[in-house]
């Protein structure tokens, strides 16, 4: 792995959950995070096929259950999850800080494919299939060009993409929970990109890993949005739990 890329996972990981969420809302607006998602799902690339990814309830979630989820995810895309962290977070001021949000992190390879032209999330969409609403928030390399439609529906799910180079959102509603095979689409590239210089991916992630620096030092942010989002006044979403058995 090279040097600049190798200096950023530290990062992310310190970081966490939080403030790639928070970079999400700073980059793409607090609109595109929408308040009635049941999962909100962070990917974080490096463009090598390694990355750091995140999912969070907004709501307390016992830890055996998101193990398990963790444990299909790796077998439902063939992942091998490595230094996983559950954490329990309280969000928001009080008198509301009674409020905890479940969120889990851990690294894989093959969350994100560059050369797709799309984003992977199938093994999401099977896992999380009883959820109704999920978000997905994918911080990537600027080079890498999103080929898919920003719209997409079938009878399995409706899509909405979002977003602009380094940064993109997904709006998902599951439509059959008993969703089978699933592929964002993607045009046929027509002429290879140009392939970028080392010095230039360096570049760009010692970028990235400023802004996961600032983010961090701003993180208090977070708290206040999630207030926002969990006020008592914004739509609940439904209490419903993952099976435990495979969809």
């Amino acid at each position: 792995m090279k040097k600049g890329v190798s200096l950023l996972f530290p990062i992310i990981k310190k970081a966490g959950l939080l403030a790639a969420i928070l970079l999400a809302l700073l980059g793409l607006g607090a609109g595109r995070l929408n308040a009635q998602d049941e999962v909100m799902v962070v990917v974080v690339s490096t463009g090598s096929g390694t990355e750091r990814v995140s999912f969070s309830f907004p709501k307390q979630v016992p830890h055996n259950i998101v193990r398990d989820l963790i444990r299909r995810l790796d077998a439902e895309a063939g992942w091998r999850s490595s230094d996983v962290n559950i954490t329990d977070d309280r969000v928001g001021p009080k008198p509301f800080s009674n409020r905890i949000m479940t969120s889990a992190e851990f690294t894989v390879r093959g969350a994100f494919i560059p050369s797709s032209g799309t984003f992977y999330i199938q093994p999401f969409l099977r896992v999380f299939a009883s959820y109704r609403k999920i978000g997905f928030v994918y911080l990537v390399p600027r080079w890498f060009e999103y080929r898919g439609p920003k719209q997409y529906e079938n009878e399995q799910v409706r899509v909405q993409v979002t977003g602009s180079p380094g940064s993109y959102t997904l709006d998902v509603e599951v439509k059959d929970p008993s969703v089978r095979q699933f592929t964002l689409p993607a045009r046929v590239e027509t002429s290879p990109p140009a392939k970028k210089s080392e010095a230039d991916v360096g570049k760009l992630w010692i970028k990235t890993a400023f802004v996961l620096i600032l983010a961090v030092a701003v993180g208090l942010l977070v708290y206040a949005v999630s207030s926002w989002i969990l006020s008592p006044g914004r739509p609940k979403p439904r209490e419903e739990h993952p099976n435990n058995g495979a969809s």
